[in-house]
């Protein structure tokens, strides 16, 4: 259920917004990255792939809250 929170959080984000203002959207992908090795249970381990015809952008949580996110990736 988390990931569908983020989800919803990125398709409301600004940075979303100007993603699908001059590219199209192929897939949203929902992923558990596991390289974080130093914290396994990190919440930053969660990530939301969007990805276009030209690039793939990350957006993870921008606190230990997932209060909002952000495309850092």
């Amino acid at each position: 259920m988390f990931l569908a929170e983020m989800t919803q959080m990125v398709l409301q984000n600004e940075q979303y917004q100007e993603i699908t203002a001059r590219e199209t959207v192929k897939a949203i992908k929902q992923v558990v990255n596991r390289f974080n090795v130093s914290d396994p249970s990190s919440i930053y381990n969660y990530e939301i792939q969007v990805q276009t015809g030209k690039e793939s952008y990350i957006f993870t949580c921008t606190d230990k809250n997932c209060t909002d996110v952000s495309n850092e990736g």
